[in-house]
């Protein structure tokens, strides 16, 4: 992992997951990587800017629902810096149709312009945090998932930005038996549980 700015190593990566195997059998797109950071050069909190660069300070926690609502409004904050916002359309959209990488319980990420349904990310945004809106009565914002793709549903033409659902994948990783003894041997020190708000 470099720091563009810089052009220098900030960590490595330990380990992915991309496609997890639940414990019902299930499967569910992770898009996810586990990162060392050279931590005695950066400190990483879990706070954002909002609007950004100046304005409020928000924390970050994983939201940890049963599931998102349809038309939930989130927002995700693209490479250019610039807040994008749309609405969560679907919480679990599968597609086993796709030719480079099939879809598992991911979600889907919508804007309207004019009568049609469009993605409110670019390529390049993969990474990018699913949070929900600020209030007025909290600094605190949640984290839906992460932006994986761009999905245009073969029907009707619809583009959606997609992301894993992030909660129910750290979760799997922590209860299923397949990954829990690796995914803490790399966390071992960090108190990984059920009580975490952000890894």
């Amino acid at each position: 992992m470099l720091d563009s700015a810089r052009n220098r190593a900030i960590g490595s990566c330990q380990k992915t997951y991309d496609i997890l195997i639940r414990q019902s059998g299930e499967k569910l797109s992770a898009d996810l990587a586990l990162l060392e950071l050279r931590s005695h050069n950066y400190s990483v909190d879990n706070t954002m800017r909002w609007p950004f660069p100046s304005g409020r300070t928000l924390q970050i926690k994983l939201y940890k629902g049963p599931g998102v609502p349809d038309d939930t409004r989130m927002m995700i904050l693209d490479q250019n810096g610039h807040f994008q916002y749309g609405s969560i359309r679907r919480d679990h959209l599968t597609d086993l149709r796709l030719q480079d990488k099939d879809l598992h319980n991911v979600l889907a990420i919508s804007t309207k312009k004019g009568q049609n349904e469009v993605s409110i990310t670019q390529f390049g945004d993969s990474g990018a945090l699913v949070t929900s809106l600020p209030s007025n009565d909290s600094d605190v914002v949640y984290v839906y998932g992460i932006v994986n793709s761009i999905y245009t549903e073969p029907t009707n033409g619809r583009s959606l930005t997609v992301a894993n659902s992030l909660w129910d994948v750290i979760h799997e990783l922590i209860i299923n038996s397949t990954y829990c003894l690796e995914f803490k041997a790399k966390l071992d020190n960090n108190n990984v549980g059920e009580n975490i708000d952000f890894v």
